[in-house]
């Protein structure tokens, strides 16, 4: 099933919904639920705060999110795909949260929520198409 929306705060609500009715009908836990809920808003959010509202050069038909849900063996893959330039969260390194947490940044670990609390994390880019960031979480 595929979800595609405006790439726009106001969207979040309703990608948390899509998500989440998915990974219910799968059986997954509360607390997996919210695993999943915070991983996939932190994926959105980053490419509507980042590579959205950063760019002015992506054409507004082209700032819109897809959102993939799918049943794999023992759990489920989600994948965000965004029509921006290329970047890849999967080789960004892990904050120090000790250095983090005495800096008082308000924000900052989305990244780090991805990788934590989904199982596997893999990131594709198409040359004039954009990025995915592909997501699995195992039951």
């Amino acid at each position: 099933m595929t979800l595609r929306i405006a790439g726009v705060t106001d969207s979040l609500s309703r990608i948390r919904e899509f998500v989440l009715s998915f990974a219910k009908e799968q059986g997954f836990s509360d607390d997996k639920l919210g695993e999943i809920e915070m991983a996939v808003d932190e994926a959105a959010t980053n490419v509507i705060r980042h590579s959205y509202a950063e760019d002015p050069e992506i054409p507004d038909n082209n700032r819109v999110l897809e959102i993939e849900v799918k049943g794999i063996e023992k759990g489920m893959e989600v994948a965000v795909s965004d029509f921006g330039k290329a970047f890849n969260p999967v080789g960004v390194p892990l904050p120090d949260l000790e250095k983090h947490a005495t800096s008082l940044k308000t924000h900052g670990l989305g990244i780090f929520s991805m990788k934590v609390f989904m199982d596997e994390m893999a990131h594709e880019f198409v040359p004039g198409i954009g990025n995915k960031i592909i997501m699995r979480k195992f039951l």
